[in-house]
């Protein structure tokens, strides 16, 4: 499979849509309207089917001769982190990402705001997977899920018989490195924390308030670089609070 057709896609159907977390109606249409498309030109044979919570599943019909081969299950989740630096904000509901490919022409990233390309990427070479006309294989089952970024709602409430899940394998594409392959499970787990403040003289009216913001520096995902010597701007608010 030609990286060009993942990389096509993913500028031109995941980045130029809006899809933050809980607002995925604009890809899944997106997506659909792709495959349809994609459908008319390469003559390929799709089912696509949606369960209650908005979790897509799209199968791709074996090639002749590759009937007999297991199915195997591709998943990539539709969601996006939106976050943004610039100094006027950035509608993340209107607007897609535009694509900034930096100076050595080796990496792809975005100017002032989160790419997206968690799980983008993932999501453009499971579609890929569906549209590339040169690809030989047997049944192929792409499944793009809602809200993972913030809950792990499409992972929650899935249908999988609605959704007609059904395969030897299962692929996440939410890893890397692109060479290696994972074998294992993930989950998460959501803390609320609380405490009750008595107040002990009324605000002053002249009293000032300052806004203090962490910005600049390399960010990361805590599923991979949780382990490297990078600043948190969580933490460093809070050491900063503290001497406060």
């Amino acid at each position: 499979m030609s990286p060009r057709l993942v990389w096509d896609i993913f500028e031109n159907v995941i980045a130029s849509t809006p899809r933050c977390s809980k607002s995925e109606d604009k890809i899944r249409e997106k997506i659909k309207k792709f495959i349809k498309e994609e459908e008319k030109k390469n003559n390929i044979s799709h089912s696509i089917k949606e369960d209650k919570i908005g979790n897509l599943s799209i199968q791709r019909r074996a090639t002749d001769g590759y009937q007999n081969y297991p199915t195997i299950i591709f998943q990539a989740h539709m969601d996006m982190v939106c976050e943004t630096n610039l100094q006027d904000g950035f509608n993340f509901k209107q607007n897609g990402i535009p694509l900034h490919i930096q100076e050595n022409e080796k990496w792809v990233d975005a100017i002032g705001t989160t790419l997206g390309a968690d799980d983008g990427i993932g999501v453009a070479f499971a579609l890929a997977l569906l549209v590339d006309s040169d690809l030989k294989c047997g049944n192929i089952i792409s499944l793009f899920t809602v809200n993972e970024e913030d809950g792990f709602d499409g992972a929650n409430y899935i249908e999988p018989e609605k959704l007609d899940l059904k395969g030897k394998f299962y692929v996440n594409l939410d890893s890397g490195p692109i060479n290696q392959v994972t074998i294992g499970s993930v989950g998460g787990r959501r803390v609320y924390l609380r405490k009750s403040f008595e107040f002990l003289a009324p605000t002053p009216e002249k009293l000032r308030f300052y806004k203090i913001k962490v910005e600049g520096l390399l960010g990361g995902h805590s599923g991979g670089d949780i382990h490297l010597p990078r600043a948190n701007a969580n933490k460093m608010i809070a050491r900063l609070m503290t001497v406060l």
